[in-house]
């Protein structure tokens, strides 16, 4: 078999079966990282295999949230002769976690050559999951821009808090006039009336659409719990200690929805988006 006819059935067999979700939003503090982790979680007790990428480093939430320490990071991979398996974080949960151990525009120091290794080895394991969940620093910065374009779908997350709902429209606003195509999904977190939090989502449903003609294709809302807030302190998901709360409700219709949301063809090829999500493409 050619190399270009074994990318192409590479190709087929990884886009059957892999999604990509990047989980950000306007601005820190909104529960990025908690609903990255609980969403993985909500995905892998449905049967799923997931893949959690921690690539806000400057704060290894994602560690924290999940009660455990990654010893090796991506950094490590990249600059020594460690096998990518060596870096990822098995977990009690069902989940991997994959540390990047730097800021995402470090890879590009990296040269060509490990970047194309690291193509290699991060394709053959996204190759046995059916999910990657890419937990990444609030806002858009151009060091990012190789994230969104890989993604099937974006979650954004928010609060009601006006400075956060203008925050995230102008960050949606951002990847909608520079041609991203994923899914859009919008998270409303941490409301203190459940009504008035889906009144906020439909307002801002109705500006993408009248202003970018943009639909959302998921709008969910979860509830201040001081569960969620104890979970945190307890480094344990709030998806398995607290599994009476509206926010546990939530997070499983979110992981269901997704897990049955079949996707929109896409311009770039999955190998391209991946090389491109590295810098190598």
């Amino acid at each position: 078999m050619r190399k270009d006819q074994a990318i192409s059935l590479r190709e087929k067999i990884i886009q059957e079966n892999v999604k990509i979700i990047v989980c950000s939003g306007g601005k820190g503090g909104v529960g990025k990282s908690v609903v990255s982790v609980n969403l993985s979680l909500a995905l892998a007790h449905l049967g799923k295999k997931v893949l959690l990428f921690d690539a806000d480093v400057g704060f290894a939430n994602d560690e924290l949230l999940l009660g455990v320490s990654a010893p090796r990071t991506l950094k490590d991979y990249l600059k020594g002769k460690l096998e990518l398996e060596d870096v990822l974080v098995p977990t009690s949960y069902g989940v991997w976690l994959l540390s990047g151990g730097m800021d995402v525009e470090d890879i590009v120091t990296f040269n060509i050559e490990s970047k194309h290794r690291l193509i290699g080895d991060f394709l053959r394991i996204i190759s046995k999951m059916d999910y990657v969940i890419m937990d990444t620093p609030a806002g858009y910065h151009e060091n990012l821009h190789n994230f969104f374009d890989a993604a099937d779908h974006l979650i954004s997350i928010t609060t009601p808090e006006a400075t956060s709902l203008m925050n995230t429209y102008t960050f949606l606003k951002y990847l909608v006039l520079n041609g991203f195509e994923p899914r859009f999904h919008l998270v409303v977190n941490m409301v203190k009336n459940i009504e008035e939090g889906r009144k906020t989502a439909e307002k801002l449903k109705q500006v993408m659409k009248r202003f970018l003609n943009v639909d959302l294709d998921g709008m969910y809302i979860m509830k201040y719990d001081n569960e969620v807030k104890k979970s945190v302190i307890l480094q344990k998901p709030f998806i398995l200690s607290s599994k009476k709360g509206q926010p546990y409700f939530a997070m499983m219709k979110m992981a269901s929805e997704l897990a049955n949301i079949s996707l929109k063809p896409r311009k770039l090829p999955f190998i391209e988006r991946i090389m491109r999500l590295f810098g190598a493409g």
